[in-house]
């Protein structure tokens, strides 16, 4: 066999062989990429607040509205406590974290699994080519996996996302999540919250982020609300 017949053989082999290594190695990038756990001890990430760019109420019930607990009762068709389930990633997609969470109790509605995802309304923007920038829904911050929490839900029909049929959005961005603690919400400084000088590590520690008095104090209010009747 000439030499010429050998390589005519052997380079499409050879390609064949290097397309698959590029394959498997680009998808194994991309899994750890996209899973946030990698990034929440960077001290680098920047912080910003975003406003929902549609219409909020066909995906969440304004905070803003929302008087009492019993008004978030009546909106959330699912409560429950939960912790976050330390071995699972936490997926990035676009303004949204899917994390799974392990099930404790269940105080309204049916929960088929001891284990469930839920959408958690922040992101990490520019992660690759620069520092990063943590992108949080009016001051949403993801659950603390050290934590248990009470949450307000909404079920949503699953496309794919999870190995369930349902996935789960928090009722409204702010005031869905409380951890069981006796910590409260601080007002933070609003300056620096809007010309983009924080780093998430300032804030990470932080239930929710807020910068107005009334936010701080219905957040903390509806807090003990939740914490007296379901903890």
């Amino acid at each position: 066999m000439t030499i010429k017949k050998v390589s005519f053989i052997f380079i499409p082999i050879i390609m064949t062989i290097f397309m698959v290594v590029i394959g498997i190695l680009t998808r194994n990038s991309y899994i750890n990429d996209v899973d946030v756990n990698k990034y929440f001890n960077d001290k680098e990430l920047n912080y910003t607040i975003s406003k929902y760019e549609e219409d909020i109420t066909k995906v969440f019930t304004k905070f803003e509205s929302l008087k009492n607990l019993d008004e978030l009762e009546k909106e959330s068709p699912i409560i429950v406590k939960a912790k976050v389930d330390s071995k699972s990633p936490r997926i990035r997609y676009y303004l949204t974290t899917l994390t799974t969470v392990k099930v404790l109790n269940v105080y309204k509605g049916k929960i088929s699994n001891d284990f469930i995802s839920v959408f958690e309304p922040i992101d990490i923007i520019d992660a690759v080519d620069s520092a990063g920038t943590v992108n949080s829904v009016d001051g949403y911050n993801w659950m603390d996996k050290e934590k248990e929490y009470i949450l307000f839900l909404r079920p949503l029909k699953d496309s794919h996302y999870s190995d369930d049929s349902v996935v789960y959005l928090p009722t409204t961005t702010v005031l869905s999540k409380y951890q069981i603690d006796e910590s409260k919400v601080s007002l933070l400084d609003e300056d620096k919250m809007l010309n983009g000088s924080l780093k998430y590590a300032d804030i990470k520690n932080q239930e929710v982020v807020l910068y107005e008095d009334q936010y701080v104090d219905k957040f903390n209010n509806f807090k003990r609300d939740v914490l007296n009747k379901y903890n």
